[in-house]
């Protein structure tokens, strides 16, 4: 790109910005220095002397234009006079093409930054286009399996061998496992993508419901549970309350062995922050091991010991990521596990 002030079109189409190296240029941009030309006319070695001084030009400066390694180009000043440019003039001529530098490359980021928004904006469309094929595609099958499965079982398990019955229930079990992997993989996958709708949430009412949307879980057992102090907080009510409900469930879940399970749900201060908790005192797990806890499809447990589809803390730990907090877990083998969050500092209303 060349830009040009009471120059001449011939001067122009001459080839003014010649950056090889035996040009003025050419030799800026190659020692990243300022060049001074104090009389044209003393020096023919100059690719385009005799167009400058036909242009009425008798000095020149020429700095380069550069953004910590990366090299932009070139600012050329010229003058009539066959004269040095003083010092200050040079200080101020740098000054202009630092600022100069730092414009033009602000404008390609801003421009990269545009066409990379545009890609994740595609590629958001084409996540969505997959959500709903997974939704719609795969469903439809496993509904089917599903369906036919059980119909199997109601109408003609009288005339089956116990083995062929054995298999039937594997199958709709199977299915059913992969409908509720689908479904954790949709909403794992909406969570990025999902606005946040904050507002302040009454903490302990929401744990209150989640625990009354659970207590199936709870039936014909011994569970002992205990609500602490839950000040309120600032966070979206729908994503927070999948948090809660994932690690209550997870705690009812992995203390099912327990003759007396005790699921515990409070905060305290951590670093000057509000951590909540959800505790328990079930199978627990080896803390050689929390790193794999929130990543999805990864398992502590075998599937036999305990079901679950290794979602369900990738995507507590997405949202809390998403509102700005921190998730973590302390256990040990057969001495129950507890689970800690925050949520964006400040977020938390005590009092």
């Amino acid at each position: 790109m060349a830009a040009a002030q009471r120059l001449s079109d011939e001067y122009l189409r001459q080839g003014a910005v010649d950056i090889s190296g035996s040009s003025v240029a050419g030799r800026v941009l190659a020692e990243r220095r300022t060049v001074a030309v104090e009389d044209i006319g003393l020096h023919p070695e100059l690719p385009l002397q005799a167009a400058l001084l036909q242009e009425g030009i008798g000095a020149m400066v020429t700095v380069p234009l550069a953004v910590g390694e990366r090299s932009l180009g070139v600012l050329t000043v010229h003058k009539a006079a066959r004269d040095s440019f003083s010092a200050r003039e040079q200080v101020a001529l740098r000054l202009l093409a630092d600022q100069t530098a730092l414009a033009i490359e602000r404008s390609r980021l801003f421009k990269e930054t545009e066409a990379s928004a545009a890609r994740l904006a595609e590629s958001n469309r084409e996540l969505e286009a997959f959500s709903y094929s997974v939704s719609h595609d795969l469903r439809a099958p496993l509904r089917a399996l599903d369906g036919f499965s059980r119909i199997l079982l109601e109408r003609h398990a009288a005339g089956m061998p116990q083995e062929a019955q054995r298999y039937l229930h594997m199958v709709r079990d199977n299915a059913v496992q992969m409908g509720r992997l689908v479904d954790d993989l949709l909403r794992f996958s909406r969570l990025g993508r999902q606005p946040l709708e904050t507002r302040i949430v009454a903490t302990a009412d929401m744990v209150r419901q989640v625990l009354d949307h659970l207590a199936g879980e709870r039936k014909d057992r011994q569970v002992k549970v205990s609500v602490g102090d839950l000040p309120p907080c600032q966070a979206d009510p729908a994503l927070l309350r999948q948090v809660f409900t994932n690690l209550i469930e997870n705690a009812f879940k992995f203390t099912r062995r327990r003759e007396v399970a005790e699921v515990e749900v409070g905060s305290r201060e951590v670093c000057g922050e509000r951590a909540y908790f959800v505790r328990d005192n079930g199978a627990g797990f080896d803390m050689r091991y929390a790193h794999k806890l929130f990543g999805v499809f990864q398992r502590l447990h075998r599937a036999d010991e305990f079901e679950g589809t290794g979602v369900g803390l990738a995507i507590v730990q997405r949202i809390v990521h998403r509102h700005g907090g921190r998730v973590w877990a302390e256990a040990e083998v057969d001495r129950g596990a507890t689970f800690h969050f925050t949520l964006e500092r400040g977020s938390s209303h005590d009092g």
